[in-house]
């Protein structure tokens, strides 16, 4: 089995998903979507229009829905969506289909923590998507580094290091330095 540092590499996305995830309940003391765990006990996931690995794939801007009514309570359920490792909606607004299970619009900050199993076009095609949103802040870890690879929109900001507390472009700090390799 692949290792990281004395640590499976299942163990190390869970260490690390999951301190993200308590990190931004403690912080922000508000509700959080996350791809796995904290709302209970169904996925979330990210809603975009067309097919996932096409250059047509793009997240759900609200503010051009004509009936946001429709779109919550019928097309939400038919469009295609990944599945980041966090979400977070603070500032920017978001639909929720009747089953909680997706969410469509653009989210305020999206982690991926990448694996071994992750293949680099599946990375590309999730890198091209969220870069969709120009307001979109989206982190990329790789479990077996360090580095934290950000970028708002299609601009790349400068990489950060788990050694130092990850701040946001909104300010929100997120202290990963007990989990640094």
């Amino acid at each position: 089995m692949y290792r990281a540092f004395g640590m499976t590499a299942t163990e190390r996305h869970i260490n690390l998903t999951g301190f993200l995830e308590h990190r931004f309940i403690t912080i922000l003391e508000e509700e959080i979507l996350t791809g796995k765990t904290t709302l209970g006990s169904e996925e979330m996931s990210l809603v975009c229009w067309d097919k996932y690995f096409t250059d047509n794939a793009h997240l759900v801007d609200l503010t051009r829905l004509d009936d946001v009514h429709k779109f919550t309570t019928s097309i939400i359920d038919d469009l295609d969506f990944v599945q980041p490792d966090l979400l977070l909606f603070r500032e920017n607004p978001v639909l929720k289909n009747p089953y909680k299970t997706r969410f469509a619009g653009y989210p305020d900050l999206i982690v991926e923590i990448f694996t071994f199993k992750d293949s680099e076009a599946e990375q590309a095609a999730k890198h091209i998507l969220y870069a969709t949103s120009p307001i979109t802040e989206h982190w990329y870890l790789t479990q077996d580094t360090n580095a934290v690879e950000r970028w708002v929109g299609d601009k790349r900001l400068d990489d950060l290091t788990l050694k130092e507390p990850l701040i946001t472009q909104n300010g929100i700090e997120i202290d990963l330095t007990r989990l640094a390799l």
